[in-house]
C-alpha cells in the first residue's frame, strides 16, 4: 500500500516530537513508562506498550500531548490484567 506523501514540514516536526516524547518516556520517574515505545503512523503519534496502571496510562498520554509539534496521538497502552480486575473489566 502507498502511503501518502506528507509535507516536509509536518514531518519534520512529527519526527522531532517522537524523539522528544521518547526522551521524556526514558527519564521518566516511572520505570514502567520508560519502556513504552512511540513512532509515526501517518500523520499521527503512536503509544505502544503495558503499563500497570490506568494513573500510569493518563501519565504517558499527558506526557505526549504535551510535546510541540504533536496534534493528533493515538494510544495502543494496555493495562495489565490485575488493575483491570480491581475496576471489575474483563479484557476481549
Amino acid at each position: 500500500m502507498v502511503q501518502p506523501c506528507l509535507p516536509i514540514r509536518p514531518v519534520l516536526l512529527l519526527s522531532a516530537g517522537v524523539i522528544a516524547l521518547q526522551m521524556q518516556f526514558r527519564t521518566s520517574a516511572y520505570w514502567s513508562i520508560r519502556q513504552l515505545v512511540c513512532e509515526i503512523d501517518r500523520e499521527q503519534i503512536v503509544l505502544r506498550g503495558t503499563l500497570p496502571s490506568y494513573y500510569l496510562k493518563q501519565v504517558a498520554q499527558s506526557l505526549a500531548a504535551k510535546v510541540v509539534g504533536v496534534e493528533r496521538m493515538h494510544s495502543d497502552i494496555e493495562v495489565e490484567k490485575e488493575e483491570m480486575a480491581l475496576f471489575g473489566i474483563e479484557k476481549t
